[in-house]
């Protein structure tokens, strides 16, 4: 398991992790993750990994993350994926950004190619 794009968390999880020798990667190394990454893999995507000024509907943003078409690239680089889930998309009704369902809609489709 590998966990990518992480900006923030407590020192608890990070001990945690720290234990279970889970690889973490922050939103610099994301490329690294991808190394020597083999099938069949399940992709997890939470949208809070995301630069909120881009992509601001989430239930944790927070600054320094991945602009979009980053994440949409590097996502489109792994291969046989068997499953994934994209989530903490949060938007409320008073700040819907069509943009935000476009870039949803592309990691989907680089999810399911």
């Amino acid at each position: 398991m590998i966990i990518a794009g992480e900006r923030a968390g407590d020192a608890s999880e990070h001990e945690y992790l720290a234990k279970t020798g889970l690889r973490r990667y922050g939103v610099d190394d994301l490329e690294r993750a991808l190394d020597g990454l083999r099938g069949p893999v399940y992709v997890h995507i939470d949208l809070d990994v995301l630069e909120p000024t881009a992509f601001g509907a989430t239930c944790y943003p927070e600054p320094n993350g991945v602009q979009p078409q980053r994440l949409i690239d590097l996502i489109s680089q792994v291969d046989e994926v068997i499953g994934a889930a994209i989530t903490e998309h949060a938007p409320s009704s008073d700040d819907v950004n069509p943009g935000e369902a476009d870039v949803i809609r592309l990691l989907g489709a680089v999810l399911t190619r």
